[in-house]
C-alpha cells in the first residue's frame, strides 16, 4: 500500500488552475506540488480551519517545509468519503479540489472460534454449504485475486464481488486439512496476501 499521495497542481490546456482528484485510502498522506509556473497556491481544508499541508517546490513556496496532510485524524476509520481542500491565496478562493478517502485495504483476521487458531477458517463439513466468509475489508472495488499453493477442497471457491473477497461453497471433499495463500487487489492497486487453512470433516455426500 502506497503511504503517500502527491496532488500537483498545474494549469490546463486552457490556461486554466487544474486541480486533479485523487483517491487515496485512509492511512495514506497527502503532499502538494506546485507546478503552476505563474501562481502560488496554498491548499486548506475548509472544516478544519489551519489543517493543510504547504509546499516543498514550487513558485513562491519553496521555502516552507513539506508538511504532510494525516488525512486519519479527519476520516472516520472505515468510513468512505469525500474531502474539499480550497485554495487560501488571493484570487483563487473559489478553486476547489477533490479527495476521495477509501477505508484501508486489508486482511480478514481469521481465527477458528474452536481452536482459537489464527489463520485457521472454521471446520466445514463435506456436503454442507459453508456460508460466505470475507477475506478482505476496506479498498476500493472492484476486487481480484489469485491463488498460490491453493489445495482447496472440490465445491469451495474464493469469489470476488462488490463487498471484497470471499471464500465459500458446499464442499464435497473430506479427510485433511486444505491450505491456500490468497494474493488480493483493490482498484487502487492496494494488494494484501494471506496463507490459511481449513479443515473439512466427513458428511452427507462426503468423498475422500
Amino acid at each position: 500500500m502506497a503511504e503517500q499521495t502527491v496532488i500537483r497542481i498545474t494549469r490546463d490546456a486552457q490556461g486554466n488552475v487544474a486541480y486533479p482528484p485523487v483517491e487515496i485510502t485512509q492511512s495514506q498522506l497527502v503532499f502538494w506540488e506546485n507546478q503552476d509556473p505563474q501562481s502560488a497556491h496554498w491548499p486548506y481544508f475548509p472544516d478544519q480551519p489551519g489543517v493543510g499541508p504547504r509546499f516543498a517546490v514550487g513558485t513562491g513556496d519553496s521555502s516552507d517545509p513539506v508538511q504532510p496532510y494525516a488525512n486519519q485524524t479527519q476520516i472516520p476509520q472505515g468510513t468512505n468519503k469525500v474531502v474539499y481542500y480550497r485554495d487560501k491565496e488571493p484570487g483563487n478562493g473559489s478553486l476547489q479540489g477533490q479527495i476521495t478517502v477509501w477505508a484501508d485495504f486489508l486482511a480478514t483476521t481469521i481465527q477458528n472460534s474452536v481452536t482459537n487458531v489464527f489463520n485457521q477458517l472454521n471446520d466445514a463439513t463435506a456436503g454442507v454449504p459453508y456460508p460466505p466468509v470475507a477475506l478482505t475489508t476496506g479498498g476500493k472495488p472492484p476486487y481480484q485475486h489469485t491463488l498460490s499453493d491453493a489445495v482447496l477442497s472440490a465445491g469451495m471457491a474464493v469469489t470476488d464481488s462488490a463487498a471484497g473477497v470471499t471464500i465459500g461453497g458446499t464442499p464435497t471433499q473430506a479427510g485433511q486439512d486444505f491450505a491456500f495463500t490468497i494474493h488480493c487487489q483493490d482498484a487502487l492497486g492496494n494488494r494484501v496476501d494471506e496463507t490459511l487453512t481449513v479443515v473439512v470433516k466427513a458428511g452427507a455426500a462426503a468423498t475422500t
